[in-house]
C-alpha cells in the first residue's frame, strides 16, 4: 500500500495539483495549512489584523475574553452610545470578517476542484491554524479533524490546527484547538479522540512532544497529549507539520513520525521566498511501514532526496539527491539557484482571463486585429462624451463578409438618472441609456463590422463599490476583467474609475486576486466537464453566477448547449 504525505500548502493549489497528476497512490493526505492568508493581498491582511489587535484589547478591557472576537464585535455594534470611532472600526472589522470568511471558502472549493479530478485513491485533507473549519467548506467530506477514516485496511483520524492564535483569521471560523498542554487526558479533546478510534496513521497540525517541535528560544513545543497516546497505544504512522524546519524522519515505541517541511511556498522574514515542494512517499506491507521516501516536486518533476528502508527491523537511509539534500539541510532554495529569492506575488490577471477566452475565440490573425485598430478609430471619432467601449476579438465565428467578424463590445456609461445614482436594472438590453448608445454604436459600425455587445458597465457602480470597499461586487469584478483585456475607445469616461482604483490599491489587488481564482476554478472545470449544465451547477454550488456573455461561450463550447 502507498501513501503520499503533504503538508503546509500555503495556497499552492497547482502544485498539489501536478502532484496528484504525477503520482499513483492508494492514500494521499494533504494537511494544513492549506491556505496561507485569509485575504488575496498581505496589505489588506494586515490592516486586518490591527483591527484584530485592536478589538482584542478592548475585548480584554471589558472582560469578555470568553465571548469570540466576531460575537463582541456584533454586541459593541448594537450599543446605540458607541462612539464613531468604534463603530467605523467595527463595521470594518466586520465586512472583512465576511470577505475573510468568502476567500477561505472560495480556497478550498479551488483545492477541492483540483483533487476531485484524482479518480485514484483516497485523498483527505486537515486544517492548520491558517485555515477554517473544513466542516463548512467544500472539502466537509474529506476532512480529517476529530474523523476517523478507512483506506483499505488502515484507520486514519486527525486532529487540526495548533496551539495559539494565527493572525488574520477570524475566531468565528477558524479550528478551535482543545489539545493543548496543560490540559489532563481525560480532559484532551485530542487524546479521547484517538483512544475512541483506535487509529492505524494519525495526522496531526501540531507535532508531538520531543519529535519535529523544537523553537528557539522555547524549546520543545509540541503536544504532550499526542505524544503519551503514541507512546502508549499502536500507532503505525504519526504525520505532523506546522513547523517548517523540523522535517524528517523518526521512530518511537514503535510509531514512525512524519515531517516532510513544507509543500508550498512561503515567505519568511524580509520577504525571502522558500521554495518548498518537499512530501513522503510511504509504503506499507503486512509488517508496517517498509520503505519511506523523501522527495521534491520541481518545476513539475520529481526528485527522491533521501530513501528510509526498514531491513531485518532497521532503517537505512541513503541521500539519492546531495544537491537539494544539502539544500534543506542549509535552508536555502535549490531550484532558483539563490537563498533569497524575492518575494511577493506577480499580477497575472490579464493572462489568466486571455487564456480563458482564448478557448472560445478563434486565432487572432492578422485581419482581427486590423479589425480591432479601425473600430477603436471609428469609435474614437464619434462615440459620445460619456460613452467608452472596450473591443475584443469576438468569442464565436460568425459567417459575415465583414472584415470584423465575430468583435465583441463592452459598454462604459454612467446609466443612473441622476448623477451618482446607479443603474437598476444593470442590463443591457432593458437600460434606457445602454439602449441610446447601443443605437450610436451601431450607426457608426454596421457598414463595416459584425460585432456584439456583450455586456454594459455602470461606472457609478463600480465608483460605489471601490469607495465602500466592496469586494463582491460583479460591476466591479467584470470592470477589472475586461479592463485587463480589451482595447478602449473612450478612455477619458475610464480614467477617472481606473485613477480611483489605483488610490485604493490593495481592494483593486483583493478583487485581482478573487477574479483570478473564480477563473482558476473556471478552467479547472471546463477542461474536464463537456455539459454546460453540470459546468453551471459547479459555479452555483461556489455562489458564482456565470455572466451572459461567458455563458454564451461555454454553451457554444460545451455540447449540450
Amino acid at each position: 500500500m502507498r501513501l503520499i504525505y503533504v503538508t503546509d500548502v500555503h495556497g499552492d493549489f497547482e502544485r498539489v495539483k501536478q502532484l496528484l497528476y504525477e503520482t499513483v497512490a492508494d492514500v494521499y493526505i494533504i494537511a494544513g495549512d492549506l491556505a496561507d492568508i485569509s485575504f488575496f493581498t498581505a496589505g489588506t491582511a494586515g490592516r486586518y489584523h490591527d483591527l484584530q489587535t485592536y478589538f482584542h484589547g478592548l475585548r480584554r478591557g471589558r472582560g469578555k475574553t470568553a465571548t469570540n472576537l466576531e460575537d463582541f464585535v456584533d454586541g459593541l455594534l448594537e450599543d446605540p452610545g458607541l462612539s464613531s470611532d468604534i463603530a467605523e472600526k467595527g463595521t470594518r472589522y466586520r465586512h472583512d470578517t465576511l470577505h475573510a470568511r468568502r476567500v477561505l471558502r472560495q480556497n478550498c472549493r479551488l483545492l477541492e476542484n483540483m483533487i476531485s479530478l484524482k479518480l485514484e485513491g483516497h485523498v483527505f485533507c486537515l486544517a492548520g491554524n491558517h485555515d477554517m473549519d473544513l466542516r463548512y467548506t467544500a472539502l466537509r467530506d474529506r476532512d480529517l479533524h476529530l474523523v476517523c477514516r478507512e483506506a483499505g485496511p488502515l484507520r486514519i483520524a486527525g486532529y487540526g490546527g495548533a496551539g495559539g492564535t494565527t493572525p488574520g483569521i477570524p475566531e468565528r471560523y477558524r479550528l478551535t484547538y482543545r489539545a493543548g498542554n496543560g490540559i489532563d487526558e481525560g480532559n484532551n479533546e485530542m487524546y479521547r479522540f484517538f483512544k475512541e478510534t483506535g487509529p492505524h496513521v494519525i495526522v496531526s497540525h501540531q507535532p508531538a512532544y520531543g519529535i519535529h517541535d523544537f523553537v528557539s528560544p522555547m524549546g520543545e513545543t509540541g503536544s504532550l497529549a499526542l505524544r503519551r497516546y503514541c507512546d502508549t497505544h499502536p500507532v503505525l504512522l504519526c504525520l505532523t507539520g506546522h513547523l517548517h524546519d523540523e522535517w524528517g524522519v523518526e521512530e518511537e515505541s514503535g510509531t514512525v513520525y512524519l515531517n516532510p517541511s513544507h509543500f508550498g511556498k512561503i515567505t519568511r522574514s524580509r520577504g525571502r521566498i522558500s521554495e518548498g515542494g518537499f512530501f513522503h512517499d510511504v509504503e506499507l506491507d503486512e509488517d508496517g511501514v517498509a520503505r519511506i521516501r523523501h522527495r521534491k516536486l520541481a518545476d513539475g518533476k520529481i526528485y527522491d532526496l533521501v530513501v528510509h528502508d526498514r531491513k531485518e527491523g532497521r532503517w537505512h537511509q541513503e541521500v539519492v539527491d546531495r544537491g537539494r539534500y544539502g539544500a534543506l539541510l542549509e535552508g536555502r532554495n535549490y531550484e532558483s539557484g539563490r537563498k533569497d529569492a524575492p518575494g511577493g506575488p506577480a499580477n497575472y490577471l490579464g493572462m489568466d482571463l486571455q487564456g480563458f477566452y482564448a478557448m472560445f475565440q478563434p486565432p487572432r490573425s492578422g485581419e482581427v486585429t486590423a479589425a480591432i485598430d479601425e473600430a477603436v478609430r471609428l469609435l474614437e471619432a464619434e462615440l459620445p462624451e460619456n460613452v467608452a467601449v472596450d473591443v475584443m476579438a469576438g468569442s464565436q465565428p460568425r459567417e459575415s463578409v465583414k472584415p470584423g467578424k465575430g468583435l465583441d463590445l463592452v459598454l462604459y456609461l454612467r446609466c443612473g438618472l441622476a448623477e451618482g445614482v446607479p443603474c437598476s436594472s444593470g442590463k443591457a438590453a432593458v437600460c434606457p441609456s445602454c439602449i441610446e448608445a447601443t443605437r450610436k454604436i451601431s450607426d457608426i459600425l454596421w457598414e463595416k463590422f459584425d460585432f456584439s455587445i456583450v455586456d454594459c458597465i455602470d461606472l457609478h457602480r463600480v465608483e460605489q463599490s471601490i469607495l465602500e470597499g466592496n469586494y463582491e461586487c460583479q460591476f466591479t469584478q467584470r470592470f477589472v476583467s475586461y479592463r485587463s483585456m480589451g482595447r478602449i475607445a473612450g478612455k477619458a469616461v475610464v480614467v477617472p474609475v481606473e485613477d480611483l482604483l489605483a488610490s485604493h490599491g490593495e481592494y483593486l489587488r483583493e478583487i485581482e486576486g478573487s477574479i483570478r481564482s473564480y477563473f482558476s476554478i473556471f478552467m479547472n472545470t471546463v477542461q474536464h466537464t463537456r455539459s454546460f449544465q453540470k459546468y453551471e451547477s459547479r459555479l452555483k454550488a461556489i455562489g458564482i453566477t456565470v455572466p451572459e456573455p461567458i455563458a454564451r461561450m461555454l454553451r457554444s463550447h460545451l455540447k449540450d448547449g
